[in-house]
C-alpha cells in the first residue's frame, strides 16, 4: 500500500448557529449549551463548552466532561468524541477512523508530501464557544510501515476555548517501522503512540489449553439420562413415546 495523498477524517468546525459535524465514525459536536455525542462526549461547564475525551481527558472544569476511552493498540476503532457547546456558540466533532492494512506480507508506505489525518474540530468562536473535538484514531498495520509523510490525530484547539483530547495512532508490524512524523497533541491532551509487533516462534513448539465457557453446557455422566426421565444414569436411557413411535 502506498499513499500519496492526503487521507483526511478530521473533525468539523462548528459555524454560527450549528456544530461541528463527524464523519468517518467521528462523534458530532453539541450545539449551543448541548452536550457533545460519544463515549467521552464533552459537557457544557459554566459559559464554555468542555472538550472530547478519547486518548485522553478533554479540558474543561468539570471532572465529568471528556472522559479518556478505548485502548493503546486501538483493538477497536473509535472516533474521537465531540466537544460540549458553549452559551453562545456549538463546538467541534471529534476525528474520525482510519485503518489502513497491507494484505499479508505486503509493506504500508506514506510519501513524502502524503499525510493521514484524524483531528478533532473547534469552535467557530471562543466567546463563550464550545470545546475541541478529541483526535480520532489512525490504525496501520503490515510487515513493514515507513512513513515518510505526516500522520495526526490531535484533539481541536483553539485559544481561548477548551481543547480537545488527543487522539490515537497504532502500528501493527511484524518486520520494520520508520514512525516519522506522527501528532497526537501535547502536554496534558497528548494521546497515545503504540507499536505492536506479532509473536516470533523460533523452534519447536507445544502448547495446550482447554477453554471454557459458561455459554455451553458441559457433558457430565448422567446429563442425557436427566435431559430424558429427571434421574442420573446414562446406562438406562428410556425411550419417551410421542405417540407416533419413539422420539
Amino acid at each position: 500500500v502506498v499513499i500519496g495523498t492526503d487521507l483526511d477524517a478530521d473533525g468539523g468546525d462548528s459555524y454560527p448557529g450549528g456544530r461541528g459535524m463527524g464523519r468517518l465514525g467521528g462523534r458530532h459536536g453539541g450545539y449551543v449549551d448541548s452536550y457533545g455525542e460519544g463515549p467521552g462526549r464533552g459537557q457544557n461547564t459554566s459559559n464554555d463548552g468542555g472538550g472530547g475525551g478519547h486518548a485522553t481527558k478533554g479540558a474543561g472544569n468539570d471532572s465529568n466532561t471528556g472522559l479518556a476511552h478505548g485502548d493503546e493498540p486501538i483493538t477497536h476503532l473509535r472516533g474521537g468524541s465531540g466537544a460540549g457547546g458553549g452559551d453562545y456558540h456549538g463546538a467541534g466533532a471529534g476525528g474520525g477512523v482510519i485503518s489502513i492494512e497491507a494484505h499479508g506480507n505486503g509493506s504500508v508506505t506514506i510519501l513524502s508530501g502524503g499525510s493521514v489525518t484524524a483531528d478533532g474540530g473547534v469552535t467557530h468562536n471562543s466567546d463563550q464557544g464550545g470545546g475541541g473535538g478529541a483526535g480520532g484514531a489512525i490504525r496501520i498495520a503490515g510487515r513493514a510501515i515507513t512513513n515518510l509523510g505526516t500522520i495526526s490525530a490531535k484533539g481541536g484547539t483553539k485559544s481561548g476555548a477548551y481543547a480537545g483530547g488527543g487522539g490515537r495512532v497504532a502500528f501493527h508490524y511484524s518486520h520494520n517501522l520508520v514512525r516519522g512524523a506522527v501528532n497526537v497533541g501535547s502536554g496534558d491532551y497528548e494521546g497515545s503512540i503504540s507499536d505492536n509487533t506479532a509473536p516470533v516462534v523460533v523452534g519447536d513448539l507445544t502448547a495446550e489449553t482447554v477453554y471454557f465457557t459458561p455459554n455451553y453446557v458441559t457433558d457430565i455422566p448422567g446429563l442425557r439420562e436427566y435431559i430424558f426421565n429427571g434421574s442420573f444414569d446414562d446406562n438406562q436411557i428410556d425411550p419417551i413415546d410421542s405417540g407416533n413411535g419413539f422420539l
